[in-house]
């Protein structure tokens, strides 16, 4: 549905409520119009990829927001607030530090769940990133510092010339499904986090985990408000998955920001693409109905497809979101892998997040529209035959423009050996640049 046909929810008249939409979207344009001009000037033109440089057509600010938005509308009902986190926890406070790194509070943040990866795929994370022009914070989780490799402490402790990149190490508590211990967690594993992260307020002394062993896709949304917390209201925040990402243009190109002194911002998710729907997914239907029954599973068969592993907002608003989505596994307890992305979709689908603090707009963004471009249903057939990616980068969108994100690019076989081949390079860049330097990489 395009954004000038959007409906609201509520009891006013309709030109009263084309007339609030209108002054939503323009006011808030006019606010930022200057900055993005200036912030992405430099990805105008020229993309690069590596050693290469090319040059490309990128999204027009129209052209996001002339379509693909899916919204969920502003109501005249009071707005509810979901329990912090925190009510689990008597008397508690967070305490989590990160081992290396310093937030900025008045930065944009980009916040990844990277425990267990290689150098590889640090680098291609980060190169592919910093060479879009964004200057922002970047937030990850990686695994027990003692256990951690070294060159990804010197890769990720060195001085960018652009990114400020903060990292946490965190020790689990895992088991396997049958209960037993489980020294080094994989994706089926059931964990709760051993870190020093909550303190009671008064004495100071460490507080434990206060919810059930859960997996590592479920406890990182823990993380993510942790971190949340280290922001301004109104800083565009990503929560991105890490391992099948890369950055084409500068993430939050084109999103719109709230006007300075707002207290509610604005939720971005995005969908995969239309042919697979809820109930035609074996996966998604069954997150669903593990999660909250098979009567919601059918309510929700008909719908799209949202990815829980990519989300933009500014602070305000997905503090909330987080909240949501930590209140539904304390509900559901549900400890299937994958049920976060069951969560998620239930949270829009079911309209949980309407009328909530914090959140003054929820756009679900179609496939192939936005900032980020989800690739798992798109196996079907190879990608080019979609007409997304002709052999070479970039992958663009479905007006054949250049997807600022690219999310799950493994999923099409020819797309993944590309990418490997531009991680290779730019590790290889990585390595000369050790090689030459006369002295270790400064903090």
């Amino acid at each position: 549905m395009k954004a000038d046909s959007i409906p609201f929810a509520g009891k006013k008249r309709e030109e009263k409520k084309r007339l609030s939409m209108f002054a939503i979207f323009t006011c808030t344009s006019i606010g930022v119009a200057l900055s993005i001009l200036t912030t992405y000037e430099n990805t105008k033109h020229i993309l690069r990829l590596g050693e290469r440089s090319l040059a490309v057509r990128i999204p027009s600010r129209q052209a996001f927001l002339g379509g693909g938005l899916r919204f969920q509308g502003i109501s005249n009902e009071e707005k509810k607030t979901f329990p912090s986190p925190l009510e689990k926890v008597f008397n508690g406070k967070v305490i989590l530090k990160p081992a290396f790194g310093t937030h900025r509070p008045q930065a944009d943040a980009i916040f990844s769940f990277a425990q267990g990866y290689p150098l590889q795929d640090f680098i291609k994370f980060i190169r592919t990133l910093e060479q879009t022009g964004y200057s922002g914070d970047v937030v990850f989780s990686v695994q027990q510092y003692d256990k951690l490799n070294q060159d990804i402490i010197e890769f990720l402790s060195q001085k960018f010339e652009r990114l400020n990149v903060i990292v946490y190490s965190i020790s689990w508590q895992c088991f396997q499904r049958n209960g037993d211990p489980l020294e080094m967690p994989d994706d089926y594993a059931l964990c709760k986090i051993q870190s020093d992260f909550y303190a009671d307020k008064t004495n100071q002394t460490i507080l434990q985990d206060p919810r059930i062993p859960r997996p590592l896709a479920t406890a990182r949304f823990d993380l993510y408000w942790a971190w949340v917390l280290q922001y301004n209201p109104l800083s565009m925040l990503m929560l991105i998955d890490f391992r099948d990402v890369i950055f084409q243009l500068h993430p939050f190109i084109n999103i719109t920001r709230s006007l300075p002194g707002s207290n509610e911002g604005v939720l971005y998710f995005y969908e995969e693409h239309f042919s697979t729907l809820i109930g035609q997914s074996a996966f998604n239907y069954g997150w669903l109905q593990g999660a909250y029954g098979r009567d919601e599973a059918e309510k929700m068969k008909e719908k799209r497809i949202i990815c829980s592993g990519s989300t933009i907002g500014e602070q305000v608003a997905v503090e909330s979101y987080l909240r949501a989505m930590i209140l539904q596994f304390d509900q559901t307890n549900c400890i299937m892998k994958g049920c976060d992305q069951g969560m998620h979709n239930f949270l829009y689908h079911n309209g949980t997040l309407n009328n909530s603090t914090g959140i003054r707009d929820v756009f679900s963004v179609e496939h192939g529209k936005g900032n980020v471009l989800n690739l798992s249903v798109l196996r079907k057939k190879p990608l080019r035959e979609w007409g997304l990616f002709t052999g070479e980068l970039p992958v663009v969108n479905w007006d054949q423009t250049v997807a600022p994100v690219v999310h799950q690019y493994d999923r099409d076989t020819e797309l993944n050996q590309k990418v490997h081949q531009l991680r290779n390079t730019l590790v290889e860049e990585w390595e000369k640049k050790k090689a030459s330097s006369s002295r270790p990489i400064s903090q």
